[in-house]
């Protein structure tokens, strides 16, 4: 190729150098539809109309301005505005979970939060009594080095406090529990893709809110079979991150947590049309906040003002096996009976 005749139209490096010439004696033009003389009138009514369908196509295409091919899948102006006003703030506390840990269990009367700025947990909102919490959690995998947990207030659907982290999943699980047990035992939904062990850590701790789904029948008595869990596959995925593209378009103020905002800027659809991180980009903050979307509608809506605290080690195994296969209204009855129907 004559580096002295190279012509690059509509990038962003092009009208950054236009009308100069390099150290190469690189002509460096650019150029648009609107100014090319070549194009036709039927190209130029197709330029014009990915201004009406695709902002972000008509951007790159058209007018060769910086943006992300496939379009971001966010609404990107709410997103924009979200991580301006983000960008500075402080949590209300950052920090992590300490507890005693005796014949492998968490004391629970011995959980203490540590305050560190370099800390792994933000917390947004202190609980309130009676208020129901959701705690979505995405773990490592497929690529990713983190594993998160977007926890919210299941009445404001906001966020009160999030995980991220890269350490092992059980040390992951235990700090999950921990902030289930703050936030009124919430209900925890982990992602069981890649690897089931944060949550049977979290059962193997007799944590007594999980989240459970139903797959497949029993080849022999046809029954659906239930686990714990949250699993991440063509149907769920579409619906939790259309829940989550929803709060986005309609209630961003919802999402505080900036490491969630700035994964949302750079979350496209790809080529097919499946939405996705952007190459070289993760989306763990984003697949954490959509769980917690997907699995919060287990989570009753109401606030207990009278609920009383619950010893769950005195719990007999059959009656915690039952609260662990029930529905949330079954959970919030069986809670009320044996905490003497208050």
């Amino acid at each position: 190729m004559n580096n002295k005749a190279l012509i690059l139209y509509g990038t962003k490096q092009a009208n950054a150098f236009e009308g100069r010439v390099s150290d190469y004696e690189t002509l460096i033009i650019h150029s648009t539809y609107h100014d090319n003389p070549f194009i036709d009138t039927a190209y130029a009514k197709e330029m014009e109309d990915l201004k009406k369908y695709d902002e972000d196509e008509y951007n790159i295409y058209a007018l060769g301005l910086w943006g992300i091919p496939g379009g971001t899948f966010f609404d990107k102006k709410n997103v924009a505005r979200r991580i301006l006003e983000e960008r500075d703030k402080k949590p209300l506390k950052q920090g992590y979970f300490e507890f005693d840990y005796v014949n492998e269990k968490i004391v629970n009367d011995t959980i203490r939060w540590v305050d560190d700025d370099q800390g792994y947990i933000k917390i947004y909102e202190e609980p309130q009594q009676g208020y129901p919490y959701v705690g979505g959690g995405d773990t490592a995998g497929d690529g990713s080095d983190w594993n998160t947990g977007a926890f919210t207030n299941n009445i404001t659907e906001e966020d009160v406090a999030f995980l991220r982290v890269n350490f092992d999943e059980d040390l992951y699980a235990r700090q999950m529990y921990c902030l289930g047990h703050y936030y009124n035992w919430a209900l925890l939904g982990p992602e069981t893709n890649f690897s089931t062990h944060p949550m049977k850590e979290l059962t193997r701790l007799e944590y007594p809110n999980q989240y459970v789904r139903e797959e497949t029948p029993d080849a022999y008595t046809g029954k659906l079979t239930k686990r714990f869990g949250f699993n991440t596959n063509k149907l769920t995925r579409p619906v939790a991150l259309g829940m989550l593209r929803t709060i986005m378009r309609e209630h961003p103020e919802r999402v505080k947590n900036i490491d969630t905002l700035e994964e949302m800027a750079t979350f496209i659809k790809n080529e097919k049309g499946k939405p996705e991180a952007a190459e070289g980009f993760h989306d763990d903050c984003v697949m954490a906040r959509a769980i917690n979307c997907y699995v919060a509608g287990q989570q009753r809506k109401s606030i207990q003002v009278n609920d009383k605290p619950f010893d769950w080690n005195k719990l007999p195994d059959d009656l915690r096996e039952d609260y662990q296969n029930a529905t949330a209204e079954q959970r919030q009855y069986l809670l009320k009976k044996w905490n003497g129907g208050n």
